[in-house]
């Protein structure tokens, strides 16, 4: 008897559990990424018609809000310039697209949304100035740390991509993009994550993300790397990061890790500025363990793969 009250309860208890767990999972679509300063631009964002949002999945970062997601829409469609945009589940409603039709036409189809419905989303966005809009797309994949895709289009004189994060790989730019007027030119710059370090000989929580920036260019007519241009951007919070490496470094044995973590993130500031010369005298004169050489080749290798690095460097 005592045996089946025992039974009774660890399923009542594991059925508690299954909904609690469940009711998380479907509140927190998407992962938590790495540390994003707040970018205190107040960027505005311009919808299509006005409305007041309330976004199903905020995406949050260290307690802040993705500078893009009080404009994404709610529904699944939006028209604009002549163009519908449309969102789209398959029938067993796991992979979400977005498609892009003109006079019924399909011009465009994004595949990438990986968890359902709301791995999809857009909306109309002031990004280049004036009274213009442009379409951004934000689709999720699915996977861990990572897997953030994002197409923005413009319109003007017709649709085109200004914007493809695909065009750098997956594997190397990652989580939110984040707009910003960092030279106050009345168009906004664009960050994300360079996420060629994830796991660098490091766990993920220790690992090191460099920001990779993009400006729109009137030549190209499009965003392109421009690292160089703003370094200081770049470079921020490097004197601060200094002080964290010489408060591990203290016993740099016992803080391998953390120790390994807080080098790279001080170099990887350096190079992605576009100082790679200071960079690495620094690193060569301030790393003490004994895996050094192989450290030092290793991120060389990762930099040479990197297409963020290679765009810096003319490589």
């Amino acid at each position: 008897m005592k045996r089946i009250l025992y039974r009774l309860l660890a399923a009542f208890f594991t059925l508690a559990l299954g909904i609690i767990v469940t009711h998380v999972v479907r509140s927190h679509r998407f992962f938590i990424g790495p540390s994003v300063r707040s970018t205190g631009s107040g960027f505005s964002c311009l919808l299509l018609q006005p409305q007041t949002i309330t976004p199903k999945n905020v995406q949050v970062v260290d307690d802040k809000i993705d500078s893009l997601e009080a404009g994404y829409i709610d529904g699944d469609k939006l028209s604009y310039k002549g163009y519908d945009v449309e969102r789209s589940t398959d029938a067993r409603g796991h992979q979400s697209a977005a498609t892009i039709k003109k006079n019924g036409r399909t011009i465009a189809r994004l595949r990438n949304g990986g968890l359902g419905k709301d791995s999809t989303r857009f909306g109309l966005f002031s990004l280049l100035g004036g009274e213009s809009k442009q379409l951004v797309i934000l689709q999720y994949t699915g996977g861990a740390h990572c897997c953030w895709t994002y197409r923005i289009y413009d319109f003007q004189p017709s649709l085109r991509v200004i914007f493809d994060d695909e065009n750098y790989g997956l594997d190397y730019l990652g989580y939110e993009l984040q707009p910003e007027d960092i030279d106050g030119d009345g168009r906004y710059e664009l960050t994300q994550a360079v996420m060629t370090f994830d796991y660098f000989h490091m766990s993920h929580a220790s690992s090191v993300f460099p920001t990779a920036v993009f400006s729109y260019d009137k030549k190209s007519r499009a965003y392109v790397p421009v690292n160089k241009r703003f370094s200081a951007y770049v470079l921020d919070d490097v004197a601060k990061d200094l002080k964290s490496l010489e408060l591990v470094g203290r016993d740099v044995d016992a803080n391998h890790e953390l120790y390994l973590s807080a080098v790279l993130k001080v170099l990887l500031k350096k190079i992605y500025a576009g100082d790679e010369t200071d960079g690495w005298r620094f690193f060569d004169s301030e790393y003490r363990l004994t895996d050094k050489a192989e450290i030092k080749s290793d991120i060389k290798k990762a930099l040479r793969h990197d297409p963020v690095y290679q765009s810096i460097y003319n490589r």
